[in-house]
């Protein structure tokens, strides 16, 4: 059990920003981070039976970037917009000169010292503590059409090294809201080596899971549950 502190109650005003988005889980599913509402804190994570706060900042934006075992990574503002990955025992920054800000789709940190980044461009790139950085792959399939709403990850436990990817949106955009030809597809990929495990299309609006050892699937289509293997 977490006490929810009285001061930590939602403002009414400020919900509809930030539902969905408040709780974030690790890999291990051992811990995770509190955004937004926590006291005196825009980010704050949990671990450890007992529960308790082991790391706090308010330096971070709104949004709580990537979630990993014994941290986590937000963008700073100051004294520039930066991601800075908060750790128990350290931190550092995941910066490169070849991604300013806006270039990214998402982050995520699969380990403590190492994050993936996903580029504008669907390049998706592993940027080690201390500097390294490879292309891992290139993930123009989950983007075919002139308009690409989202493309959201869930990264497994580190034992099997996976990161499933949903992406969906449009072929041809007729405004901002409508168009033709909408699609859905998802991607499992291993992160140590770039190697795509699995990928399939499905129709708009279909929900996605991966099981936390990264081998099994759950598929909401419609009204119909697949429930897939992976090798």
């Amino acid at each position: 059990m977490l006490p929810w502190p009285k001061e930590a109650e939602i403002d009414p005003k400020s919900y509809w920003t930030l539902v969905g988005k408040n709780i974030s889980l690790t890999p291990s599913r051992g811990g995770f981070v509190i955004q937004g509402f926590y006291p005196k804190y825009l980010a704050a994570y949990f671990e450890g039976n007992p529960l308790k706060q082991v790391i706090a900042t308010a330096a971070c934006s709104p949004s709580v970037e990537a979630v990993t075992d014994g941290g986590f990574a937000c963008i700073e503002l100051s004294p520039k917009s930066k991601i800075a990955v908060h750790l128990v025992n350290a931190s550092w920054q995941l910066e490169d000169a070849r991604f300013g800000a806006g270039d990214w789709k998402w982050a995520a940190l699969p380990t403590p010292d190492t994050a993936l980044l996903l580029t504008s461009k669907f390049k998706l790139f592993e940027l080690q503590r201390g500097g390294n950085r490879r292309e891992l792959a290139d993930l123009h399939w989950l983007a075919p059409g002139l308009w690409n709403s989202a493309l959201t990850y869930t990264v497994t436990s580190r034992d099997t090294h996976r990161v499933l990817v949903t992406s969906w949106g449009c072929w041809f955009p007729l405004n901002d809201t409508t168009g033709i030809g909408y699609y859905e597809r998802i991607l499992v990929l291993d992160y140590l080596t770039g190697a795509v495990i699995w990928k399939k299309k499905y129709s708009i609006g279909s929900d996605i899971a991966i099981s936390p050892d990264g081998h099994s699937l759950a598929v909401r289509e419609k009204n119909r549950l697949e429930l897939v293997t992976l090798p």
